[in-house]
């Protein structure tokens, strides 16, 4: 009896929709491939990996939310049960195209067929059993097909070392049985000639053994003469020559018959059971697919339990709402209660500045391709009156991994991955992802550093909208400071004005004066130590990276009076810097401003806009949080922290 399903129960096994608008060159900036080669590591078979390698974001919303859940339900199994795997699974579609064709399966593939689909319904027999605790899964599973039949005809006629058994046919039974006894008495018979007084002095050595299928007996390149018999064969040296004792010809004949008629029995036995695959083909490809989206799956959760990852919570945009400054926030009040509006502004109203509705807020989020015992952790997020990110600092401080975490992060969330950084982080659907980071010369194109960073921004601006993200690294770079600093804000404007979520690293002074005076934008920096001339490589939002060369020239003993000089040279406003002024207004504003309201929301009511921003931002300040619904976790290979 054949296994048989009811087509009403096929599946197609997809991929997330990916990002149309996501180009290679994003992803290879991102580093997005070696994410994928790591999760591939994890797979078990050729299947899983071709899965794990052709994975692209999703900006579908319950895709994302259910492939994030099946590998949550993976991990979650993982941490409960270490011992799921998919020993002995392989990729069987070359094996069924050849079955498909006519021609034949030989005994090892066979039973690659048998144990790929045994492996299938263990863990199909598994998961339906945990289908409370795991829905997920066992729907995946759900839709294998044993394939029972196929299985035990297999399990019948080969055995474990791949042999056609002899009772795979009574006929094979049967010639078995007579070439033995053959075989027997033809070696009985040249076991005698070996020992014999008229042979054993011109044999190299008294054996039998055999040459083109027939018996022999090694002799004497000089004795051929005296040995009457057939050569089949000789050593190396052409010192030995192997015959065949014409005494023993017909009784090797029939052990040759026998073997032809074993070896014809054989091959029909492996046709029928080629026969009874390709019959079944469609049920053991599917099984096979089914098995590579277990197995990639899981192997998502074993690289989320090596980074040390949790399940972020993906949120579609919010609506767009308007930002108002503290001036415009103040009148509104005014009309609230009735005071006198301002005429000439009610008549020459600014443009309205939209926050697209774009959620950030990655707690303690690290880079999942660093070493996680010694990255530092940041905290990224935008509060509801910001949607521009400008981040300063030193060289190597830290700048770029910022811009790269945050995209790659999102990259892994709507890849269905579950991401290094604490519960309850949460990311927008980005429809777009667009960097533009590294200095990525052309000397094919003759483009100057410049050159090609503006080529790659004309065309992220082209091509992004309000549903996109944009990470730009050393913005304006490669060119006169005065006019690179000019054109980083007019740029930064054109993503502010058409409201696109930006994060921009910087190395220029103006950049974080127009961070701090303009609507949408806000300052970030990466932290120096200047007591270790190292960076910390803390991410402080709020406050813009201060100027460090002539703090780090004392420290390092260059003449003070050369360093006093330096100081009288520069401009009063760049030593202050607008790092100071947020300090200022931090003492008189209050605490952080708060993240997103609305749907989403997770802090306090919104402090007012710039008197609140505050420079407490720090890695590790926020108050530590615990998951809801958190249960302790048996301990085992996968349960090192708790889950919910």
């Amino acid at each position: 009896m054949n296994c048989r399903v009811a087509p009403t129960t096929f599946i197609v096994l997809k991929m997330a929709k990916g990002i149309n608008r996501m180009n290679p060159r994003t992803l290879k900036v991102l580093e997005y491939e070696k994410i994928l080669e790591k999760v591939a590591a994890h797979c078990a078979f050729s299947g899983g990996m071709e899965l794990a390698r052709s994975l692209l974001p999703s900006d579908d919303l319950p895709t994302i939310h259910e492939h994030l859940a099946q590998t949550d339900e993976a991990f979650r199994l993982l941490e409960q049960k270490n011992d799921i795997h998919f020993g002995g699974v392989r990729d069987l579609a070359p094996l069924m195209d050849k079955a498909e064709r006519g021609s034949l399966l030989f005994a090892p593939d066979l039973l690659e067929v048998k144990h790929t689909l045994l492996r299938a319904r263990s863990l199909r027999n598994l998961l339906t059993r945990l289908e409370h605790a795991y829905p997920r899964l066992a729907a995946i599973a759900a839709n294998i097909e044993p394939c029972d039949h196929v299985v035990a005809e297999i399990g019948r006629c080969i055995n474990e070392r791949g042999e056609v058994v002899d009772s795979a046919s009574p006929a094979l039974a049967q010639i078995r049985q007579e070439l033995r006894a053959a075989q027997d008495r033809l070696l009985s018979t040249l076991e005698r000639l070996v020992q014999g007084a008229d042979v054993k002095p011109y044999l190299q050595d008294a054996i039998v053994t055999q040459r083109q299928g027939r018996y022999v007996i090694p002799v004497r390149q000089e004795y051929k003469g005296n040995i009457d018999g057939i050569v089949h064969d000789q050593s190396a040296s052409g010192a030995t020559l192997f015959i065949e004792p014409i005494k023993v010809v017909q009784q090797n004949n029939a052990v040759r018959e026998l073997e032809l008629q074993e070896d014809k029995e054989v091959r029909r036995i492996l046709s029928e059971l080629t026969q009874l695959v390709a019959e079944e083909a469609i049920y053991v490809r599917r099984n096979v697919h089914v098995l590579a989206e277990l197995d990639f799956t899981f192997a998502k959760a074993k690289y989320a339990y090596q980074i040390d990852a949790t399940v972020p919570e993906v949120v579609p945009f919010r609506k767009p709402y308007p930002i108002k400054s503290e001036q415009e926030a103040g009148r509104q009040e005014d009309r609230e209660t009735g005071d006198n509006a301002d005429e000439t502004t009610a008549q020459n109203p600014k443009p309205e500045i939209l926050h697209p509705g774009s959620v950030i807020d990655l707690h303690r989020a690290r880079h999942p391709l660093l070493d996680p015992a010694q990255v530092v952790p940041i905290d990224v997020y935008l509060d509801d009156e910001t949607y521009l990110i400008v981040i300063t600092g030193p060289n190597t401080g830290g700048k770029t991994v910022t811009l790269k975490t945050v995209g790659l992060l999102a990259l892994m969330a709507q890849s269905g991955m579950m991401i290094p950084a604490e519960p309850n982080s949460k990311l927008s659907v980005f429809e777009g992802i667009y960097a533009d980071i590294g200095d990525e010369q052309s000397i094919e194109q003759s483009l100057s550093t410049f050159s090609s960073h503006l080529t790659h921004i004309i065309e992220i601006l082209e091509e992004a909208d309000p549903h996109s993200l944009v990470l730009l690294d050393e913005l304006g770079a490669g060119t006169d400071p005065d006019e690179g600093s000019a054109l980083a804000m007019a740029l930064l404007d054109n993503l502010r004005d058409r409201g696109i979520t930006t994060f921009a690293t910087t190395h220029y002074s103006d950049l974080k004066l127009y961070a701090h005076n303009t609507l949408g934008v806000r300052n970030a920096s990466v932290e120096f130590d200047v007591e270790t001339l190292s960076p910390t490589y803390e991410l402080s939002i709020g406050l813009p990276g201060r100027s460090n060369a002539l703090t780090i020239a004392r420290r390092l003993g260059l003449n003070p009076a050369i360093v006093d000089r330096a100081e009288s040279i520069v401009r009063p406003d760049t030593l202050r810097e607008p790092r100071q002024r947020a300090r200022t207004a931090g003492a008189t504003g209050g605490a952080r401003p708060a993240p997103p309201t609305g749907p989403y929301r997770r802090g306090a009511p919104c402090c007012p806009r710039r008197g609140a921003r505050d420079h407490a931002d720090r890695v590790g300040k926020r108050p530590p949080r615990d998951r809801p619904g958190a249960a302790p976790v048996e301990p085992g290979r996968y349960g090192r922290h708790q889950r919910s």
